[in-house]
């Protein structure tokens, strides 16, 4: 085996490399956050596997609007496969909401509200989590709200999608307004001190890592998955 980095988007990549070692490097040429105008801007992630437990983190900075809007979806918008798996968003009163879908039947889900607005012009650190027995919602580091929800997250080959949401009736009709800095995934619940730790690093570990999306390249239209995956 020729270990390297087998990502061709990487800064670094390997062509010879057979067997991807986690060095791959991707642009960072600044802080920069990825901008929504509430009219159609929206990201296409492709298919990204997840696993049965779930935490999904976000930096955001929303601007308050009358619609439901989605940072990060993965749902079949109507389609008839009801291949559900999750969404992390705002809801039409400017709350952040998470919803997770069983897998023993994709009709069964809870969709979990803040009490808190979120979409303020304000930035705010967002995590939804479910370890398949409570879902919970942080907002900077502090758990606002929770709520038991027995099973496991459904393992959808739905495509991941941020900015754009809908219901089987208008599917992706709702725009996201605001920007996003970056998204991460994980396949496993995050604990409160791992919350409180995310605040200031990201991503805290390696460890479950399924995506992290971070919108520093300042240019062009590639956004880069720094996890490897």
């Amino acid at each position: 085996d020729i270990y390297g980095c087998t990502d061709p988007l990487a800064d670094n990549y390997s062509p010879d490399a057979t067997e991807d070692d986690g060095s791959c490097t991707y642009p960072i040429n600044g802080d920069y956050s990825l901008s929504f105008d509430g009219m159609d801007d929206y990201v296409d992630f492709g298919n990204v596997s997840i696993g049965t437990t779930i935490t999904v983190i976000a930096e955001i900075n929303l601007s308050p609007t009358d619609n439901a809007g989605a940072i990060l979806y993965k749902d079949d918008q109507g389609s008839s496969s009801l291949n559900r798996s999750f969404a992390l968003g705002k809801s039409a009163d400017n709350k952040a909401y998470f919803r997770v879908f069983d897998d023993s039947d994709q009709i069964v889900h809870t969709t979990l509200v803040s009490s808190q607005i979120i979409a303020d012009n304000q930035p705010h650190h967002i995590v939804g989590t479910w370890d398949g027995n409570v879902v919970k919602i942080y907002i900077d580091g502090i758990l606002n709200a929770s709520e038991g929800f027995e099973g496991q997250l459904n393992i959808s080959n739905q495509t991941v999608y941020s900015g754009k949401s809908g219901w089987s009736n208008e599917p992706y009709s709702r725009f996201l307004e605001g920007s996003i800095n970056h998204i991460e995934i994980y396949d496993y619940a995050y604990s409160e001190s791992q919350v409180i730790n995310a605040l200031s690093n990201s991503p805290i570990s390696e460890y479950g890592l399924v995506a992290n999306w971070q919108f520093n390249a300042g240019s062009g239209d590639t956004l880069y998955d720094h996890s490897g995956n």
